[in-house]
């Protein structure tokens, strides 16, 4: 069976320096890439940042010089940098201090692994925001690094520690080995980082960044501890505009006891990042006793009782690159030390990928949902919870069911339309759990400046999967009513990720649904419709998925685009069912057209109709597909 690929190409620029270090892509794969990005909203978005970021700044340093604060400090701690004031207090950017791979099964991706994909990230690049820069001379990694934003002076110990958990080589100590030894780096100090991501997004393509960072906990309010802010909204309005774009965040060491709720802060209440907590060494996972969280790795939930942290990996003893000399390596521990873990390892994910589907990467929403999917039980109750998010990152059950799709799993991209729903059936294998999980990238909950949400739900699009089999309606995880309350099944209204599990399903049939609430969806994009792109990922299926049909790239073709009084559509490849039929939809989400397809070659009169966008529906059996068209 064919497999599902509606992503498009990563293009890589050029370099400062060490060029040939990855594949250069040529212009027209820029293009594409740019087809699937807001990149006119994302430079806009850069520039905004830059203006509220300089004017914060140029206060702060105003008021330094009267109160004698230091606009920098850089030490064995890490980075700290003075960026605005709140209540007359200074607010710093600080790093998140105090055998990764084993932990996270990434070594079965790597050269020699178990699962033979020999995977280095040798296509692959990276961005990482961090305090100063590494040493771009350790051999470690040299040459594969560019810097970005300045002169990459001075080095520090925690970003060259961080780039060699993602990409270092291990050259002169093996066991200080990173996740993807092959792949390419784009450095940039943390100072005005919300627009220099919204900038690469656009002109470099980025998959991936890093950010172990984030303000410091004990100089902000107590009120912004669990809140959606402004800095919550600026990252999810990149990723709305970048939908391949993933950032991940350090969910900080802020839990001096491991009892404290609700001290996740700032850019970890993104909706569309990944925000990793850090666990000791597993070094095999045998269930949720396995796994002990590290005493610093920072609890949520969000105040709206959104899933955070979503993942977590080693974060304790972590042994990397260090920066006093070019062969250095040292062992320190923070969520500093597993988000890279994470990033690195999800680089292999993405290019296992690119191996398997003729050269497109997965969207955001589907590697974010494959993350919450693939994940190991952590806790003492099944389930998400505030400590562990979704659970133990495991790299090689993602690769397993990227291997497997349109045979074992399924992984779908799709658009949903307002008032539209998508239903598919999958045989359950009956010897290991049937899980599907819905993800989506939402679009961004608008917040003033230096202002919150509070209590109120961040979440704008409110899509929900659902498995039914006969009169059984399985549903999704969502958090218990308290922190410290065990995760339950129901309707899950705040989360942008949704996770059905039924542990011991019946080899029998059973119906994927996804749905929204309400009567429209938002999409704030340029010259966008209501809409919202989803992704559903679903395993512990036969490889003979019936009435489901086959799970394509492309299931029909439609042209002229723009139209003026005809349009052309093409079935591809497959025989019509008795329910095939062709729909037009203004951007009211109105049917405007409706007929039966007989034939795989038709075609429908839109003489009349207005100019303007258009889509159109094609269902055939259980599959279907929609397309916009324009109108002249």
């Amino acid at each position: 069976m064919k497999k599902n690929t509606l992503s498009v190409l990563l293009l890589m620029a050029g370099m400062s320096f060490g060029v040939s270090a990855y594949a250069q892509k040529t212009e027209e794969q820029k293009a594409k890439i740019r087809k699937g990005t807001d990149v006119k909203r994302l430079l806009e978005l850069s520039a905004e940042y830059t203006a509220k970021y300089e004017a914060k700044r140029a206060e702060a340093l105003k008021q330094a010089k009267i109160y004698n604060w230091p606009e920098k400090i850089s030490d064995d701690k890490g980075v700290s940098l003075l960026v605005d004031v709140v209540d007359g207090n200074p607010l710093y950017l600080t790093t998140d201090n105090v055998g990764s791979a084993l932990t996270s099964r990434t070594n079965s991706l790597q050269p020699g692994g178990d699962l033979g994909l020999n995977l280095t990230g040798s296509i692959m690049v990276v961005g990482m925001w961090d305090g100063d820069y590494p040493r771009a001379t350790h051999d470690d990694f040299v040459g594969r690094l560019a810097v970005n934003d300045g002169t990459p002076v001075p080095n520090h110990y925690h970003p060259t520690h961080v780039l060699g958990t993602m990409i270092g080589a291990g050259v002169s100590t093996p066991g200080a080995k990173g996740m993807a030894t092959d792949a390419f780096a784009l450095v940039y100090s943390y100072d005005n980082d919300y627009a220099e991501m919204a900038q690469q997004a656009a002109v470099e393509a980025l998959l991936l960044s890093n950010h172990s960072y984030g303000y410091n906990f004990d100089l902000i309010p107590a009120s912004w501890r669990g809140e959606y802010r402004e800095e919550a909204m600026q990252v999810d309005e990149v990723t709305f505009g970048a939908k391949y774009y993933t950032p991940c965040f350090s969910a900080g060491n802020d839990n001096s006891n491991s009892s404290n709720y609700d001290i996740l802060t700032d850019r970890t209440m993104a909706k569309n990042a990944i925000v990793v907590g850090a666990v000791n060494q597993v070094s095999s996972y045998t269930g949720p006793s396995s796994v002990t969280l590290a005493g610093f790795s920072s609890f949520g939930p969000t105040n709206d009782n959104r899933i955070k942290p979503d993942i977590v990996t080693k974060g304790s003893n972590v042994l990397s690159s260090w920066n006093t000399s070019d062969t250095a390596s040292s062992s320190i521990s923070g969520t500093s030390m597993s988000c890279p873990g994470v990033t690195g390892s999800l680089l292999l994910v993405q290019e296992h990928f690119y191996n398997q589907n003729d050269g497109n990467f997965m969207k955001s929403a589907t590697l974010r949902g494959l993350v919450a999917h693939a994940a190991d039980e952590c806790g003492s109750a099944d389930g998400p919870d505030a400590r562990f998010g979704w659970g133990l990152l495991n790299t090689k059950r993602m690769a397993q069911i990227i291997s497997g799709a349109g045979d074992t799993s399924v992984i779908q991209e799709l658009t949903l339309l307002p008032g539209e729903e998508f239903t598919f059936s999958v045989l359950a294998a009956g010897n290991e759990p049937l899980i599907a999980t819905l993800a989506w990238t939402d679009p961004a909950k608008f917040v003033g400046a230096n202002q919150g949400l509070g209590n109120t739900k961040a979440l704008i699009n409110d899509l929900d999967i659902r498995v039914t089999r006969n009169d059984n309606t399985y549903m999704p995880w969502r958090l218990g009513s308290s922190p410290t309350a065990a995760a339950v099944k129901g309707d899950n209204t705040v989360d942008n990720i949704e996770k059905v599990e039924i542990a011991s399903p019946d080899v029998e049939w059973y119906t994927v649904t996804v749905s929204h609430k309400g009567t429209t969806l938002q999409n704030p994009g340029t010259g966008a419709v209501p809409s919202q792109e989803f992704s559903v990922i679903v395993s512990g299926i036969t490889d003979n998925i019936g009435n489901a049909a086959e799970y394509r790239a492309d299931l029909f073709n439609v042209w002229p685009n723009p139209a003026t009084d005809v349009i052309n559509v093409s079935v591809t490849d497959v025989s019509l069912q008795d329910n095939a039929s062709l729909s037009v939809y203004d951007i009211q989400g109105r049917q405007v057209r409706n007929a039966a397809l007989t034939t795989n070659e038709s075609s429908v009169d839109v003489k009349g109709l207005s100019s303007g966008v258009y889509f159109v529906k094609i269902v055939n059996g259980t599959q279907q597909q929609v397309k916009k068209v324009a109108i002249k």
